[in-house]
This record gives C-alpha cells, structure tokens and sequence, in this order.
C-alpha cells in the first residue's frame, strides 16, 4: 500500500503525555493512535533525545519507520539499528564552545556521557534535576560529539551565551533554545529537525507537502518553512506556536492522538 503522508514526531512534551522529564512515558491512546496511522503513513521519531533503550522501545510499538535523534544528529532504523546519516560537532568547535560556557559560569555537557561539567551549587541541582552526574570544569576530556547541552538557572546567561554562540559559528552550528529559556541545544547545521525532514522525504521520494511535523520546543522550529505541515502544541512554546501553521492540543492527555485522528485520514 502506497503511505500517504509522513509524520515526524518528536518525544518529550509531545508523544511522552505521562509523567515528567526523563522518566516520562507514553500514554496508550497515544501509542494506539500512532499504530493505527501507521498503517496507512510512515512515522518517524523526531526527538532531542539520545538513542536509547527506551527510545528504541518506543519506536518498536508505534511501528515508527525512521528514528532522529539528537535533533537530527543521526538517523536510523530501527529495526535493524543501521545508522542512514550521522552528523557530529568536532572536537576543536566542542572545545571551543565550551571555553564560553565557562567563561559565563554556566553547565556544559555532551552526549557522550551524562556529565554536568561546572562550578558550585547551581552544577549540582542542574546535574540532579536532569539525572546528570555533576563535575568540575577541570574533569572535562574534549572529543567530537554529536550534541552539546549548555544549561543555567539564569536566562539571561543562557540568552547572551545563545547570541555569542550564534554570532562566532554562524552556519557552523545550529543552535535552539529549549527548557523555557534555561537551555541551548547544539548540533552541526546539517543536524536539524527541519534536515530530517528533507533527508527522509527523499529518501522515500515523497513530496514535502505531505510531511507532518508534531512538537512543542524550539528544537521543532527548523522544520518551518520545510515540512508541508509544522503543528505546535498548545501547551509548548509561545514562540513556536507563533510560526506554526496550525495549533494542536495541549499534550496531556493523548494530544498527539487527537492530532492523528485528525491528520492521518
């Protein structure tokens, strides 16, 4: 049977509608109604999220095709785990971005391992709240990565570190403010959520227009002007709802379904 549209979906505040955080989970209207729009559409996952165990067994029961992870730093299969395209950050810009963060007393981390690097207190409850593992400055061992995290309680660090960033690496590094304000993504510029879009409708030779994208944060902002349909959630971002072209639900309870119903026939 010919699919007749893709849908990208990302993870956390949008499929995971159960529970908070890392420890989030999906709900099983939402697992039901992304199985059923799989018979007659690809789905993919579209998620800042490191793959994982659970990643992996999410993309299993909603019979996703595709999975993107880290915002696009690589994609693929699931079923078989191979790898259709990677992008990293060298190790020289990964050094380098992470002599601002420093220089701005705000936590680094990689996705290498699931170390908070900075100094004090605020390391320590950042490190405990994101289920981190907090260390020193001192203790980071630079090397290429696919994804760099820089996280403070202060906004108007993570603002003027965003400009700083975004100024010295422009068209480097794509970057997105995530977390309310209190955090920056960080990829290669050909690792977005907007390039999974295109890499994946080329793939299976289909037209943009018939691409969805479902999210709730910044990171799902690159695919504007990309995917035929860009819908945000009503409970996510103010400034992604304001360039989405359509508002869903918020994502509790099941907001991805009541999208699916709508969107898969």
């Amino acid at each position: 049977m010919l699919k007749k549209k893709i849908f990208f979906i990302d993870l956390d505040g949008t499929l995971l509608d159960v529970g908070f955080g890392i420890s989030a989970s999906m709900s099983k209207k939402n697992e039901k109604a992304v199985v059923e729009a799989s018979q007659k559409n690809i789905i993919v996952i579209s998620t800042g999220r490191k793959y994982s165990k659970k990643v992996e067994e999410i993309a299993k029961k909603t019979q996703a095709k595709y999975v993107a992870c880290l915002n696009g730093s690589y994609i693929l299969n699931p079923i078989n785990n191979q790898i259709l395209k990677e992008e990293i950050i060298q190790n020289y810009l990964v050094k380098d971005i992470f002599k601002i963060a420093q220089k701005q007393k705000i936590s680094f981390s990689t996705d290498n391992a699931k170390h908070l690097f900075g100094q004090g207190l605020q390391n320590q409850i950042l490190a405990f709240i994101t289920c981190f593992k907090s260390f020193q400055y001192q203790d980071f061992k630079t090397e290429n990565a696919h994804k760099i995290l820089i996280m403070s309680i202060s906004k108007k660090k993570i603002v003027k570190t965003f400009y700083e960033i975004k100024k010295k690496y422009k068209g480097v590094v794509s970057l997105a403010l995530v977390a309310k304000g209190r955090a920056i993504e960080i990829t290669n510029k050909n690792a977005t959520k907007g390039e999974v879009v295109k890499f994946i409708a080329n793939l299976e030779n289909f037209d943009l227009e018939n691409t969805i994208h479902i999210g709730d944060s910044m990171n799902d902002a690159s695919t504007k002007n990309i995917v035929g349909t860009l819908i945000a959630l009503k409970s996510g971002s103010k400034n992604l709802k304001k360039i989405a072209n359509k508002i869903g639900p918020k994502s509790k309870p099941a907001g991805v379904a009541k999208i699916l119903r709508k969107e898969s026939d």
